[in-house]
């Protein structure tokens, strides 16, 4: 049975220490912004003090205003962490420099007569645009690939292009050719253009494939404040119709409060925008048809504003005026910009191409590479119960054409565990790998050796010639005799053969695998250990394992172990997987392995699968009442789901404890789900709607399970723990373990590698991008008290080495 986590939050928590300030002084700053606006409104709507006053009040409430949006920009960057600062800094710098130029221009205004235009204040506005634009590009295409930045670039440029051309033609041409000195007129022109440029690259951005996060919402809504400011500034200022108090001055007021509060709210939201993120919806829903919409708006946009600056051209082309001639060059040079734009596609869809053409070569490697796993041991390189089966199978079929005799023998280690144990698991491995080579050492070339799981293996032996399958078990066992160094320690095996004939002892796969089973049962059981050839009277082991199960429930003999799952990311345990365990009076501790497939076959699964559910879920309701806000995940099979009332009962199970549905996660393992998950589909939706998660559990080693995610309402995908170890035994199996979790996370599910029992593996399952993880190397399995320490934000040594 198993246990499994719900990840912590991802915001990042508020900066603490000699860097940090109080929540209270935001709240203050905005406050202060707020009402320095609104005072200044009052006055311009209804103004006090005479007209030898007006310099005066308007600058005195204007600046306060200014000055506090900047304060608010400067607190946003001292309270946050990389990367946020590369975003803040050049922001709140570029705020600096217009809040400079505001102080220039009110000391202008107030002590002289007449302020020049442009003046030094200019110079730190027009300063203040490239720091705005660097900060705005940061936070908006980072992560864009650089054939997407350029089309993106064509874009803004195209669409600039058109809004200005409409400008040129409706205002600008007339203060252009209004006369006065050149230096006034273009320097009144640089600011709605370069505010445009920014809106626009903003607003292309979102359209790209940015979701409109609130931060982008506010700069957007600031610069188009700031574009119809300069605007009227610019043609009030052309007319001679500006006055200090006009109400454009409010404009700038809002324009410069909206920037600094989009720099607050990017620092509070704590992370930096990552474009090349999927943003998971529903189907069918508000947000995934926006989306859409924006997508294709995107794509049209350029060719839009292209067509509208040809109208106007067509509009205009009688005309011989100065805005005409200008609107005439505005539309050729889109028209350029258009066709730039298509050449840039051009390369990137070849680009592309080319891209696709290499992964479907790496993808048919990893093909290959995945079909050879999934029908040989990661471990042994011997073929695995998958491929034998087929070649049992393969072998009945040729021996049935030609009258022929073969024998199937199964191989079981007496004394894996106990060394397993003693030495650890990547000893047990190295023995594994030694005792593989020893037995395919003592066949013929027509014996066929597969490694079934554990430490377990299954010989097919031909007979031709008279051969003696006694002899070749003989032989297998002298094989193992020799003993064997694994981690500088000497240790000796012995085995347990069971031997099955065909057509002697069955006729059909499944009997004859039965038979050689029982025989080994018997050998083992005897004291002499060794082989046993099978005989019609011999017990059924299985049906002794169920019978001494029926009453193990009542005596107490099954318990639950706890496995941790650890979050990289803040190196937490953010849940436990629950463990069957027995250990039976007459028969000792039972591996899992050999008494949960009997359980599983029988009516027992029922009460013993809630048993185990409601013992979990009593233990989380501890934990969780000791303030540990993790997750349980507890594995089912596929005759649990086939129970109409099951779904009824984990919900009254979590009711009963106080628990949440999203705090349990059921487990199904992938040979279920390939049997058969649409006859459980409503059971599984059932319990979606109460909140349980669902996790696909061995995932990798089965065919055709790629189709059936398409139908498994699944949450979480759990690696084959072979998957997280051949990764790192070769670059194939590497390339195998990139193209599945590149594959699991286009589909938006969340990933766990479970088998991960050395510091390479857990870097390397950092480099997929697998954040939880479980494994040998991070905890071991153990009962509730052994994992009470780790239940804590801290995390072991060798965890956090």
């Amino acid at each position: 049975m198993t246990i499994s986590p719900e990840s912590p939050s991802t915001l990042r928590p508020a900066r603490t220490g000699p860097g940090a300030t109080g929540p209270w002084l935001p709240r203050v700053l905005a406050t202060l912004m707020a009402l320095g606006a609104l005072l200044y409104a009052a006055w311009i709507a209804w103004p006090w003090g005479g007209p030898q006053d007006v310099t005066t009040y308007s600058n005195v409430l204007y600046l306060p205003a200014i000055y506090a949006g900047f304060a608010l920009s400067a607190v946003a960057l001292r309270r946050a962490e990389r990367p946020l600062r590369d975003v803040l800094l050049p922001l709140t710098v570029g705020l600096g420099l217009h809040a400079l130029g505001d102080t220039l221009w009110a000391y202008l205004e107030m002590f002289t007569a007449l302020p020049p235009f442009p003046s030094v204040a200019d110079v730190a506005y027009l300063l203040a645009y490239p720091f705005l634009g660097w900060a705005l590009a940061r936070a908006t295409l980072d992560g864009l690939g650089p054939w997407r930045l350029r089309r993106l670039g064509l874009d803004t440029l195209i669409v600039v292009g058109a809004v200005s051309v409409y400008l040129w033609w409706a205002a600008v041409a007339q203060i252009v050719g209004s006369g006065g000195p050149l230096l006034v007129r273009l320097t009144g022109l640089a600011y709605p253009a370069a505010d445009l440029v920014l809106l626009t690259l903003v607003v292309l951005a979102v359209l790209h494939g940015r979701r409109p996060e609130r931060h982008l919402v506010w700069f957007m809504l600031g610069l188009a404040a700031m574009i119809g400011a300069d605007l009227g500034f610019l043609v009030l200022n052309s007319l001679g119709t500006y006055h200090e108090g006009h109400p454009v001055d409010l404009v700038f007021t809002v324009a410069y409060s909206l920037l600094a509060l989009g720099a607050w709210q990017y620092q509070v939201s704590g992370h930096a925008p990552d474009p090349a993120a999927p943003t998971r919806r529903g189907p069918g829903g508000l947000q995934e048809r926006l989306a859409a919409r924006a997508t294709r708006l995107a794509a049209a946009l350029p060719y839009l504003a292209a067509v509208a600056a040809g109208i106007l051209q067509l509009w205009v082309s009688a005309e011989h005026e100065f805005g005409a001639y200008g609107v005439h060059l505005g539309a050729v040079l889109i028209l350029l910009l258009v066709v730039a734009r298509q050449a840039v596609t051009i390369q990137d869809n070849a680009q592309l191409t080319r891209s696709l053409q290499a992964f479907t070569g790496e993808l048919e490697l990893s093909r290959q590479q995945l079909s050879h796993q999934v029908n040989h041991d990661s471990l042994t390189g011997l073929p695995n119960r998958r491929l034998f089966e087929a070649q049992l199978t393969q072998a009945i079929g040729e021996a049935a054409l030609r009258q022929g005799r073969f024998a199937l023998l199964f191989i079981d280690l007496d004394s894996f565990k106990a060394i397993n144990d003693r030495c650890g698991q990547h000893a047990g491995d190295d023995l594994l790998r030694q005792v593989a080579a020893r037995l395919q050492s003592a066949l013929g070339t027509e014996d066929r050796l597969a490694r079934q799981g554990g430490d377990e293996f299954m010989v097919l032996a031909d007979l031709a010639g008279g051969r003696d399958p006694v002899r070749v078990a003989q032989d297998l066992l002298q094989a193992l005799r020799p003993p064997m160094t694994v981690d500088g320690q000497v240790v000796r095996v012995t085995a347990s053969i069971g031997v099955s004939l065909y057509p002697d002892h069955a006729r059909e796969a499944g009997e004859l695998r039965r038979c050689a089973d029982l025989a080994m049962f018997q050998a083992k059981r005897s004291s002499a250990r060794g082989y046993r050839l099978f005989q019609a009277d011999e017990p059924d082991p299985d049906q002794a394992l169920l019978t001494r199960l029926e009453g193990a429930l009542a005596r107490g003999d099954l318990s639950l172990h706890y496995q941790p799952l650890f979050d990289l990311t803040d190196h937490r345990v953010v849940a436990v997987e629950a463990l069957m365990r027995w250990t039976d009076p007459e028969l000792g501790r039972v591996p899992p392995d050999r008494f949960i497939p009997v359980l599983e076959a029988s009516p027992l699964i029922g009460p013993v699968g809630l048993w185990a559910l409601d013992q979990a879920l009593a233990q989380l309701a501890q934990w969780q009442a000791r303030g540990w806000p993790g997750r349980v995940a507890v594995n089912i099979c596929l005759a649990q789901l086939a129970d109409p009332g099951f779904s009824v009962a984990v919900q009254a199970a979590l009711e009963r404890h106080g628990l949440r549905g999203e705090q349990l996660e059921l487990e199904i393992t992938e040979r279920a789900v390939l049997i058969d998950v649409r006859q459980v589909t409503e059971q599984l939706l059932h319990l979606r709607e109460v909140g349980v998660r669902l996790a696909l559990d061995d995932f990798g080693m089965g065919q055709g399970t790629l189709l059936y995610l398409l139908d498994f309402p699944a949450q979480v995908i759990k690696l084959d723990r072979r998957i997280t170890q051949g990764a790192q035994d070769s670059p194939r199996e590497r390339r195998v373990a990139e193209a599945l979790t590149t594959f699991i996370h286009a589909l938006n599910f969340e990933v766990i590698a479970e088998g991960v029992e050395t510091p390479e593996q857990l870097d390397l399952m950092k480099t997929l991008g697998v954040h939880l993880v479980q494994g040998f190397y991070l905890a071991r399995p153990g009962p509730a008290a052994s994992v009470d320490a780790l239940l804590v934000p801290a995390v072991p040594e060798k965890v956090r080495a």
